[in-house]
């Protein structure tokens, strides 16, 4: 049985906003590439094919130099059901190959182009499409680079968006509804230039020139907005726009590759969709290596085994939790919480059998677990109902308290403090605790009180600079203490 844990793992949304409900942007710069100029020049010369096709991903998820920030494994599963919803209509399926990967690397984590490029160019798998999970790309919801990969804002791919559809746009050639109009700024009261950048013309209302202008699709009409916009009920744009004749429009919000929210999108175009189709059976030919019909799970009515509902397990050291096996399942997503709506996440694993054993539980309480199969292909099923059991009124050691906590201080090693110092602490409850900063020859340099919350904690320690040695940071509450050391040279 493999297994990973996570100790715990505040289970809470994403705070940051998504791509298409916020202002930040696509931060492709590729345009009208190369192969797509070719193709809108004989579109017909190209095989057509309405098979499915189906596409490795390999996901990369980024976390900073501590392992801190990887979007949760449960979200990506969410984001991957979206993503195969909004290609279904294209015949597309994407699946993930291999194991999902893991980089700590702050400037990976929150990069520009060119950190970008290098955390591409070092961690790419070939003949698939490699996908990054990161805080910050170049500071967009994301961005496709033609001939490397995708990097996703984690706070731009809840359920709820279409960041990752329209990256993957990208990725398979498409450029912007709006293609030519980057970076304009332009008074859409007045009459759009007959041409905009790339030399490329302005596409009128009528679309009589729709080949030669914009992004070379007659389908998708005439686009001018190059800003994050919404839509009206109709899920066209509220601003009015004019063509270079000065007839009045409003842009169609429901294709993924305008800049439109998410709430207005749902579609590629026919000829989007074609070109896609092409795109990966001649230039991404080298993709399509595996096109076996995907095994989907059958059956989601997950039932538990051990421990039976309710019943006390009497040893929290460990304990053995067990479900029926669901048939088409590869990997199972199980987790334990001490609140029935697992807004605190106690501990998660993945395991590929269909048993896993918990650990250090704390006595007297209730415990909740679920479980939520999946496999390569199918990311789609939901968690299962909680289930639940009792541990005994056992006494809590002291030590628990630090065995309970998942904290660090970063940098760690520290060079003289030259950077600032940081605590990383995760919580199950939230306490007060005294903190004392203690040299090694037992002097105590300072100390202060802090409040931590359940979940995810982070502060920044305000201490004198520190010289080269070796130091304790004390944690003190009524729960119990733990301690960390800090080197600095």
């Amino acid at each position: 049985m493999r297994s990973i844990f996570y100790l715990l793992l505040l289970l809470m949304p994403i705070s940051l906003l998504a791509q298409n409900g916020s202002v930040q942007g696509c931060g492709t710069l590729d345009g009208r590439v190369d192969w797509l100029i070719r193709y809108q020049e004989n579109p017909d010369s190209y095989v057509r094919t309405n098979d499915w096709l189906y596409v490795p991903l390999t996901i990369h998820v980024v976390g900073d130099d501590n392992g801190f920030g990887y979007y949760p494994l449960y979200r990506i599963l969410n984001a991957l059901c979206v993503l195969n919803a909004d290609f279904e209509a294209s015949n597309i399926r994407f699946f993930v190959e291999g194991d999902i990967r893991y980089i700590n690397n702050s400037d990976y984590y929150d990069h520009d182009f060119a950190q970008g490029a290098q955390m591409m160019d070092e961690n790419n798998i070939p003949n698939t499409i490699n996908c990054y999970i990161v805080l910050s790309p170049a500071g967009n919801c994301g961005y496709s680079a033609y001939n490397r990969g995708i990097a996703l804002n984690k706070g731009c791919i809840s359920e709820s968006d279409h960041t990752w559809a329209h990256e993957i746009g990208h990725y398979l050639s498409l450029p912007h509804t709006f293609f030519g109009w980057e970076g304009i700024e332009h008074t859409y009261a007045e009459a759009a230039p007959g041409m905009v950048n790339y030399g490329r013309e302005t596409e009128l209302l009528d679309g009589s020139n729709c080949l030669d202008a914009s992004d070379g699709f007659c389908d998708t009409p005439a686009d001018y907005l190059n800003f994050r916009w919404s839509c009206n009920a109709d899920a066209f744009s509220n601003v009015l726009q004019h063509d270079p004749t000065g007839a009045e429009f409003r842009s169609d919000g429901t294709f993924f590759m305008s800049y439109s929210f998410d709430e207005c999108t749902g579609r590629f175009s026919e000829e989007q969709t074609a070109a896609m189709r092409a795109n990966l059976l001649t230039e991404r030919v080298n993709l399509l290596y595996d096109q076996t019909p995907p095994v989907l799970i059958e059956g989601t009515d997950i039932q538990a085994i051990q421990p039976l509902e309710g019943s006390l397990v009497e040893n929290v050291n460990s304990a053995t939790l067990i479900w029926e096996v669901i048939p088409g399942a590869t990997e199972y997503i199980v987790q334990l919480s001490p609140v029935a709506t697992f807004a605190i996440g106690f501990q998660t694993h993945l395991v590929s059998d269909n048993q896993v054993v918990v650990y250090n539980l704390w006595s007297d309480r209730t415990w909740y677990w679920r479980v939520r199969p999946f496999n390569r292909y199918d990311p789609c099923v939901g968690f299962s109902e909680p289930f639940s059991f009792e541990t005994g009124n056992f006494i809590l050691a002291a030590s628990d308290f630090a065995h309970s906590l998942n904290w660090s201080l970063s940098p760690n090693p520290s060079t003289n403090n030259s950077k600032p110092l940081q605590l990383y602490l995760n919580a199950a409850f939230s306490f007060e605790a005294k903190l004392s900063l203690i040299h090694a020859n037992g002097q105590l340099l300072d100390q202060w009180t802090s409040d931590f919350v359940a979940g995810e904690n982070t502060q920044r320690l305000e201490v004198e600079q520190l010289k080269p040695g070796i130091y304790f940071l004390m944690l003190e509450s009524e729960m119990g203490s733990a301690v960390q050391r800090l080197i600095v040279y």
